[in-house]
């Protein structure tokens, strides 16, 4: 199937970390190299693995995908799942499509020239964005365990929640 794939779309993308393994030991792992085949994860799924992966296969750190969330597909699920009546499901789809597209564009806009003006102030260049990612990718290789501050922190944040949680339940 992942043959049939490469030879129809070319790269493809939203597979995942694992898969990468699977195919660069398969019978296809020259073909994928050459079409220079990336691997990644949705941005929801992405969270879910560790960091030193996220740095590789996340959406955020793949040039070209911007803030895109690879979640379209459930999006559109979830749209059709509340929406009983096809024709309302569509508009719902039109809408959801629609302000995306208007998002990405006042992304675009009102964005790049603060970070444009924020790296000539820091004197920042997009490499250094690069090589910033490829040090945290060697600082977590050489991390053996999480810092023991790292625990207690979250630990302490957890606790505040179900504090909140309990306080908000009782009405107090």
């Amino acid at each position: 199937m992942t043959n049939k794939i490469l030879d129809v779309y070319g790269p493809n993308y939203d597979i995942g970390c694992l898969y990468s393994t699977t195919v660069a030991r398969s019978l296809i792992s020259a073909k994928a190299a050459s079409l220079q085949n990336c691997f990644i994860v949705n941005l929801f799924h992405g969270h879910a693995h560790n960091r030193r992966c996220q740095l590789q296969f996340h959406p955020l750190y793949q040039k070209g995908l911007g803030l895109e969330d690879l979640e379209t597909c459930e999006h559109i699920f979830s749209a059709s799942n509340a929406v009983s009546p096809i024709i309302h499901t569509y508009l719902e789809l039109s809408k959801f499509l629609c302000n995306n597209y208007k998002l990405a564009l006042h992304i675009i806009n009102d964005f790049t020239p603060i970070v444009e003006e924020l790296k000539t102030q820091l004197r920042i260049s997009d490499m250094e964005f690069e090589h910033w990612n490829v040090k945290e990718a060697e600082y977590l290789e050489n991390l053996k365990r999480e810092p023991e501050s790292d625990v207690q922190s979250t630990t302490y944040v957890e606790a505040l929640h179900i504090i909140k949680f309990r306080v908000n339940a009782q009405g107090i």
